[in-house]
């Protein structure tokens, strides 16, 4: 008898009126509302509260402050669902629970079936089929207080030191995030975070692992073998047949099936196939993501009693820490190898999408993972303070090619490590780790996001090896248990294949050793709070964090407000409400000190946030462009990577997001996608004059070209470089490099270079420089401009001319002298494929857009009007 599944919807939550008062399910008959959708598997309160006019909205306003009392009661969700007659059914009964949130008691028909208490946990409960009733059957759910249990449980354990949120958020497995961040608010949800089945059954496809590997020790890339390991359970322990057929995405043709006997008493079976000359995998920036699936059914003669269908794809991974063979270089190499080529990483860390996880819906998974592809990023670190993604995440992910660095949900905190924190920890891992390892985008994992450096903060971690307890008994820093232990069994049970680290950041003796493994470069922004100038001096092997912050879109920053009569009071940058809307410790004056070091600005609203646009842009440009320059080719990837913090914002915030909540790109997200572009060329100037050793020494200016190629093939063009004065616009100077030849997947050396002298010019703060590669004749890059620093000095001469066309879907801007960090704006839905760019005299820019209206405004900032907004009409 084929497999039944039934998908509990049409969920009714109520507040519990008395939490402290003994439970009794069948006593709450009345008082119910409906969940915020009723064809919504999974809910939760506050958006439940929020659709039923309860609370107003935590986004807006000040209003997070009036709603914390929601995660200081206990709520009821209920639903119910249809069994046919149970005489139709197949023997077992089972409700499968993928994921709680968080406190839970589980009532089946009255009777207690389940507690939990680890939001990340799977459930699978097998029922009495006398405790299901033919007809309709009700689920109830009580969600006690995470913050309550929270403290309790640190009443016993003692108070725990963490960054960020509250301290008693160590102590229960649910997103640490909802105890607020830096960047997010305070929202501990309570809800059904992941859907509810109930299923009955004969026999079962539990889980199907595919794994990959390449003929002659991975070297051959033309012959695959496919290991594919099924599990079932069954009812009566008898043997079955399986039948496995495998095909490519895309198409209905099988490319290879067997069939064959499952026998009694065995639960995995494991089966070996190849494939010839296979479409491969990889990144976004290397090539097309075939994929492929597997079928598994299970046969009662012709009858399919249960099947499972698994994406895959075929690829090779690994994680290369080797010594530099040059024997001088420090540390080691840090960089992902697909299908025996090395991947420099460009990307972002990735937040939860949402506070209210039951907003983000799979397409605005998809659209925020199309900016990542679209930005020319092909790595994102799923960062340990949020959750585990929903599956459409991953499945996203192996479509657009974005290799997935995935942390454990451990974030900026001393963890307790007792039995049963570990026990549940372990299961937590064994559920995620096998969800998530048939993905051919899964590239890492790690144990938890900074727990190392924090441990080194409050002295829980020494630095020499010979002084370290074992981390099974490290009292000082118990959470090593997990992390060392634990954690690392698991993936190399369930996922051998797959790199695993014990943190992110972890290497040398200190979690700031930028010679051995990943870091986490704050010493611009916090830290130092060095000028962003200088990203080149915070190299590491692998920066998997670095960021700056800025204001949001100013449609954005608008949703601040809870209506116009408080944005008219409230619409300033340093009113309550804007800094209501920046979560981070020191926000203001770290952002004022950057702005101060760098321009002129106005405190008009859309000055200013495109002011603190521009640092951050010129920011994250900095650092992209100077620390992939380090990746030099084979035994030189001195840099291999380097992930933004970070894409997203989970509500309408100033953060370092380089999109916003809304999916506004800012100025920044643009200048990223320019400098990761396959090939770039790059211009530098770099001054050395006077110092306190050498008082007499010269000025000298030297202004400087090199180019990147990362494309996989080997590239020859011309280097065009262009001196043009900011005042007139006139090219002072001009050079070619003929026939330059670019090794592939690498990073050239200096190009070309002169100094200001040698070319005649007095001042070298009055000129720009600008390269760019050409092939016969067409530009192959944009041009890299290098502005005198700093912005704020320079006197402009603004003399251009927009031309906004409907029909031709494009605007082009024309200047008589160089403008610096153009950005355009439009009405809600106009996009643009590149906003944040340079225009230089004798060039056309032309923005391809989408959805241009004729009689619209088309609304311009650039620096030498100090952010100024100028109008434009779209014409037909």
């Amino acid at each position: 008898m084929s497999s039944v599944s039934t998908t509990v919807v049409n969920w009714h939550f109520k507040q519990l009126e008395d939490k402290t008062a003994t439970f009794d399910p069948t006593a709450h008959a009345d008082g119910w509302t409906p969940s915020f959708s009723k064809d919504s598997p999974i809910t939760d309160i506050y958006h439940d509260l929020l659709s039923a006019n309860r609370i107003p909205d935590p986004f807006k306003s000040t209003f997070e402050r009036d709603v914390q009392w929601v995660a200081h009661t206990a709520w009821l969700y209920r639903a119910t669902f249809s069994v046919p007659a149970l005489a139709s059914l197949p023997p077992s009964f089972r409700l499968d629970f993928d994921g709680l949130d968080t406190v839970a008691t589980v009532y089946l028909n009255g009777r207690e079936i389940l507690k939990s208490d680890n939001m990340f946990h799977e459930h699978s409960v097998d029922l009495n089929r006398d405790w299901v009733i033919e007809g309709e059957n009700t689920i109830l759910v009580k969600l006690d207080s995470a913050w309550d249990l929270s403290k309790e449980r640190e009443k016993v354990g003692g108070v725990r030191k963490v960054w960020n949120g509250d301290s008693a958020r160590t102590y229960v497995r649910k997103a640490q995030y909802h105890w607020g961040w830096d960047w997010g608010p305070i929202i501990l949800t309570a809800g059904i975070f992941r859907p509810i089945r109930f299923v009955a059954f004969d026999s079962r496809v539990t889980d199907v692992h595919v794994t990959t590997t390449f003929a002659n020790g991975g070297s051959d890339l033309s012959l695959a073998r496919i290991d594919t390991v099924v599990t079932i359970e069954r009812t009566a322990d008898i043997a079955r047949t399986l039948r496995l057929s495998y095909r490519a995405v895309g198409s209905d043709d099988t490319i290879s099936s067997t069939t064959l006997e499952f026998p009694a008493g065995q639960s995995s079976l494991s089966v070996n196939t190849e494939l010839v000359n296979p479409s491969l995998w990889w990144p976004n920036t290397h090539g097309a993501q075939h994929l492929y699936t597997v079928s598994a059914e299970i046969l009662d003669g012709d009858s399919v009693l249960d099947a499972k269908t698994t994406r895959f794809g075929v690829r090779s991974i690994e994680l290369v820490t080797a010594p530099f063979p040059d024997g001088k270089t420090a540390g080691t190499s840090f960089f992902f190898r697909v299908n025996n080529v090395p991947v420099y990483a460009q990307g972002s860390n990735w937040i939860p999408a949402d506070n209210l996880l039951t907003r983000a819906t799979p397409q605005v998974y998809r659209e925020w993972l199309q900016l990542l592809a679209d930005g020319n990023q092909n790595m994102v670190r799923v960062w340990g303070g949020g959750i585990y993604e929903h599956d459409v995440f991953y499945d996203t992910c192996d479509e657009l090619g974005i290799l997935v660095w995935q942390d454990f949900m451990f974030a900026c905190g001393w963890y307790p490590a007792d039995d049963a924190f570990v026990a549940s920890v372990e299961t937590e891992a064994i559920h995620n780790v096998r969800r998530l390892r048939n993905h051919p985008s899964l590239a890492i994992f790690a144990g938890n996001n900074e727990d190392y450096p924090f441990a080194e903060s409050i002295s829980k971690w020494q630095s020499d090896d010979k002084l370290r307890a074992l981390p099974e008994s490290d009292s000082e820093f118990p959470a090593r248990k997990i992390y060392e232990i634990t954690l690392p069994k698991v993936v190399s049970s369930l996922a051998p294949s797959v790199p695993y680290r014990f943190g992110s950041p972890y290497g040398g003796p200190m979690s700031d050793d930028a010679t051995i493994g990943d870091i986490h470069q704050w010493n611009i922004w916090h830290g130092a709070q060095a000028p962003f100038q200088k990203y080149i001096s915070y190299i590491g092997r692998f920066v998997s964090e670095f960021g700056m912050q800025a204001f949001p879109d100013l449609k954005t920053v608008k949703e601040f407000f809870k209506d116009e009569e408080e944005q008219k009071r409230e619409g300033y940058p340093q009113s309550e409400v804007v800094v209501h809307h920046n979560k981070a410790d020191g926000g203001e004056r770290r952002i004022a000190t950057y702005l101060v070091e760098n321009l002129r600005f106005g405190f008009e609203m859309g000055e200013f946030v495109y002011a603190t646009q521009w640092v951050q842009a010129e920011a994250l440009k900095h650092a992209y462009r100077d620390w992939r320059g380090e990746w030099k080719g084979p035994g030189k990837e001195y840099n291999a990577g380097a992930l933004v913090w970070q894409i997203n914002d989970c509500w309408p915030v100033t953060s370092w997001a380089t999109v916003d909540y809304y999916r506004r790109p800012k100025p920044a997200y643009h200048a990223i996608k320019s400098v990761l572009a396959p090939v770039t060329a790059v211009s530098k100037r770099a001054h050395t004059g006077p110092t306190l050793q050498e008082p007499l020494a010269p000025h000298i200016t030297t202004f400087s070209a090199t180019a990147q190629n990362l494309s996989l093939a080997a590239v020859t063009a011309d280097l065009v470089v262009r001196l043009i004065s900011i005042a007139t616009g006139a090219t002072v100077h001009e050079a070619r490099v003929a026939g330059v030849q670019l090794a592939s997947n690498a990073t050239s050396d200096e190009l070309w270079s002169t100094t200001a002298t040698a070319v005649g010019i007095e001042n070298p703060d009055s000129v720009v420089l600008a390269v760019r590669l050409e092939s016969e004749g067409k530009a192959l890059t944009s041009w890299s401009v290098d502005w005198p620093v700093p912005l704020k000095h320079l006197k402009f001469n603004p003399d251009y001319t927009v031309v906004a066309d409907a029909s031709a879907g494009t605007v082009t801007i024309e200047a008589k002298t160089p403008m610096s960090a153009v950005v355009l704006d439009a009405d809600e839905g106009v996009a643009f494929d590149v906003n944040y760019l340079d225009v230089l005299p004798g060039e056309v820019v032309s923005v391809k857009t989408k959805r241009l209206v004729v009689g619209a405004e088309i609304g311009l900032r650039w620096f030498g009007e100090e952010g100024k907004r100028v109008v434009f009409v779209v014409t037909a």
